[in-house]
């Protein structure tokens, strides 16, 4: 993450769409994101991305156990 910081001049992400479910303890999120990342050189890239990730609560507070993320490749 420190290499990925330290080559970016801004960094910005937006859900287009966020499925919550919780059963009981135990929350599932997933859904897709688009993030927009400036380089350095003030190029910009466009990323759309899938992501799921499963939370537990855990002496009273919810602590994510799992998550998935991956770059779908048919980006504009």
């Amino acid at each position: 993450m420190e290499n990925f910081n330290a080559s970016i001049k801004d960094f910005h992400g937006s859900y287009e769409n966020l499925v919550v479910r919780i059963i009981g303890d135990t929350g599932l999120l997933c859904g897709i994101y688009t993030e927009k990342i400036t380089e350095l050189d003030d190029s910009v890239r466009v990323v759309k991305v899938r992501y799921s990730s499963t939370w537990m609560k855990l002496d009273g507070k919810w602590t994510q156990v799992m998550g998935h993320r991956d770059t779908q490749f048919n980006n504009p």
